[in-house]
């Protein structure tokens, strides 16, 4: 019994998929158009798909760089306890436990300088503020800790520097 076109419009979409398959298996271009001719025809609205991904771009790069820095700033404090207070609940720390949470809160504030540097520059690169860009995507309170890691007196690290500079590049490249 041959199908009528009319037959043809009202398979559901599983059912062209299924019909659809075998045709072009066995290479019969004629049943293949039909199928697909009789498909139904949708036209869709949707967002500027450039401008979603530059602000799926500027999400990412907002909440990686929240992340990395608190996690880098609450060790910094971490470790500024220890040094301020310089004591175990069994008694006083050595110099050298001290000199090392020393040295660990300013790798702590090293790294979190780089981030925060790396992440407005890629801002920068795409004419978006950086503490902007934060508040719009819903991380509170960023303000008082990029203002205590950037008035902490160290270089941002370098390593950290060139791993965020890479993982911003990744971020903004998928988005354009």
């Amino acid at each position: 019994m041959p199908l009528t076109d009319k037959l043809y419009e009202t398979l559901t979409p599983a059912q062209r998929l299924a019909a659809m398959v075998p045709a072009m298996a066995r290479r019969d271009a004629a049943e293949s158009a039909r199928l697909f001719g009789t498909a139904p025809k949708f036209h869709y609205h949707a967002p500027d798909l450039e401008f979603m991904r530059g602000m799926r771009a500027v999400e990412r790069m907002a909440l990686h760089t929240a992340l990395a820095m608190h996690r880098e700033t609450a060790q910094w404090l971490l470790c500024l306890a220890v040094v301020g207070h310089g004591l175990t609940p069994e008694g006083e720390l050595p110099v050298e436990d001290l000199e090392q949470a020393q040295a660990q809160g300013q790798a702590a504030m090293r790294s979190a300088k780089a981030s925060w540097l790396a992440y407005t520059e890629a801002c920068a690169g795409l004419g978006v503020d950086a503490d902007e860009a934060m508040r719009a995507v819903g991380v509170l309170g960023t303000e008082a800790t990029v203002r205590s890691v950037l008035d902490t007196p160290v270089e941002p690290d370098p390593e950290t520097l060139e791993a965020m500079r890479a993982l911003m590049a990744v971020i903004v490249g998928e988005a354009w």
